[in-house]
């Protein structure tokens, strides 16, 4: 990468060569950061796109100076995901990129042409732009911008990320002159409105947007027509919860941990690659067969998948031969008539309504109903125990663990089911078992996960919790809570056992400073 200074007049075609070198061809896009031109380089005969930076919103030199270097730095990253940059050079001193040139359609042509995506699709696109963004934030870039008109779909199918103009101003420009946040207001996080700095978790709640948008078809929290929608769009980002997905299949409740209004409990990057990364291991998808070009691991596939007659769950068997007309009676509903047998209820079960399975099991009983709840997919699981009250829950989750049938596949089932619902909904769910139930399953489970969870948890019960988890289990899980949720806890841990997370933690002057002074003086004396 090079570094040029200088000062041209007007960028438009025959104003000369930019750069020593660029010459520009054409307008291609233009924006409130500044405008792209299509360009060719005469140095290596190729054609480019140049992105000029306005930086005049910067109040001051070293601002400036400050997006400059996040441009250099910006330049290092080589991601397959990220439109390459080739140069940066200065003109008026504001920073201009040379960017590789990429011809295809946004995303969001895609979507206003064709539609919502099915979930395997969407979550193949929602891979190969995670995978774009972590390259940006190892190389401490964040993009602040993602939204459906920033991904670029190529024409072989593949996705690129584009537009890190925003990213480049950064947090220093959070307001332009006219007090308006730069950005795009729905798919920006509730944080940025609120001064604080955007991280990788800001990006990775635009991420979740434009998941839903794929996934459903619309955006969730765009309101309004007219001078009222920024403000309309505005408050829903930042007060209202975003309406529960109805297509998403398996992704629905990812999708709504991506949407958590707190950033700390936000599903972080490698929950978000787990989940996806299982829905793409899926054979096929048991959604309808599409006959239009669709996504898929970022590609876009011109013909339909071929799926199986069946997708999910063993065949019922067909009844026997028997020479006679068996005139079988009308098959009867689950919901009315649920089966003793838990295997026969999960197979009739599975496929019904989260609310209609939640009915048929309230007619159960407790054990019987966890018996079902054992059986049924992960997703499954998680979708009924959403849509019951927490204590309900609970005692349902309680019936997996301690049922008669109880093995070594119930922890780890709960703890799969558990991190497919909501912070709220899973830490009141855990609230809800016995503290020894409880630890047994966050221990299965990956430590960021586990204190997402704890972290929503009352700070009652989450004590017990920390307290019945062995102390390396627990220091782990201790190390990635949120520090005013914990300190809540902690209150209510012996301060002997504090002590001795502490001691072999990595923040404890940290939680020290953030507990209370009484419980702070006897945690101190045992350290």
């Amino acid at each position: 990468m090079t570094t040029t200074e200088m000062t041209t007049t007007d960028p438009s075609p025959g104003g000369g060569p930019r750069g020593g070198r660029y010459e520009v061809l054409s307008a291609v896009a233009g924006g409130g950061m500044g405008e792209v031109w299509l360009a060719h380089d005469t140095l290596l005969d190729r054609r480019v796109a140049l992105k000029s930076l306005r930086l005049g919103v910067l109040p001051n030199r070293e601002l400036r100076g400050r997006a400059f270097r996040e441009a250099k730095a910006l330049a290092r990253v080589a991601h397959p995901g990220i439109v390459g940059i080739y140069d940066v050079f200065v003109e008026d001193g504001d920073p201009w990129l040379v960017m590789e040139y990429v011809e295809g359609r946004t995303l969001a042509e895609v979507l206003r042409a064709d539609g919502a995506l099915p979930p395997r699709s969407a979550a193949g696109t929602a891979l190969a732009l995670l995978d774009a963004l972590d390259a940006a934030h190892r190389n401490g870039v964040v993009h602040r911008d993602v939204k459906p008109a920033n991904v670029l779909v190529e024409e072989d199918g593949r996705v690129r990320l584009v537009d890190f103009g925003i990213a480049l101003v950064g947090d220093t420009a959070r307001f332009t002159g006219t007090g308006l946040v730069v950005g795009t207001a729905e798919y920006m996080a509730p944080e940025r409105f609120k001064g604080a700095d955007a991280g990788p978790p800001a990006d990775l709640w635009s991420l979740g947007v434009l998941l839903f948008e794929m996934l459903e078809g619309f955006s969730p929290f765009r309101r309004g027509e007219g001078a009222d929608a920024h403000s309309a769009t505005l408050y829903a980002v930042i007060h209202e919860a975003p309406p529960r997905p109805v297509a998403s299949g398996r992704l629905t409740e990812p999708v709504l941990r991506l949407l958590e209004k707190d950033p700390d409990a936000r599903l972080t990057s490698e929950s978000l690659r787990r989940t996806l990364r299982a829905v793409l291991d899926v054979p096929s998808d048991p959604g309808p067969i599409i006959d239009r070009p669709h996504f898929c691991g970022g590609v876009v596939h011109d013909q339909p998948r071929d799926v199986p007659e069946t997708t999910t769950g063993p065949r019922r068997p067909k009844p026997p031969a028997t020479g006679r007309d068996t005139n079988p009676r009308p098959p009867r509903d689950p919901r009315e008539e649920p089966p003793r047998d838990p295997d026969e209820a999960a197979v009739l079960l599975r496929d019904l309504p989260p609310e209609a399975v939640r009915d048929a099991l309230a007619g159960m009983g407790t054990r019987a109903a966890g018996a079902v709840l054992r059986r049924l997919p992960g997703e499954r699981a998680a979708q009924v125990l959403a849509a019951v009250p927490v204590r309900t829950a609970g005692a349902m989750l309680t019936a997996v663990l301690t049922g008669r049938e109880t093995d070594g596949r119930a922890a780890p089932h709960a703890a799969a089911v558990l991190q497919m619902l909501g912070s709220t909904q899973a830490g009141g769910t855990v609230g809800g078992l016995a503290p020894e139930t409880a630890a047994a399953v966050l221990r299965v489970m990956p430590p960021d996960e586990a204190a997402r969870i704890l972290s929503r948890a009352e700070p009652r019960a989450a004590a017990g919790i920390i307290g019945a988890l062995p102390v390396a289990a627990a220091t782990r899980v201790v190390d990635a809570m949120p520090v005013r949720p914990l300190c809540a806890a902690l209150g209510y841990v012996p301060p002997a056992v504090v002590a001795d997370l502490l001691r072999g933690g990595r923040r404890t002057d940290t939680i020290l400073r953030d507990l209370d002074r009484p419980v702070r003086e006897q945690v101190r004396r045992r350290l």
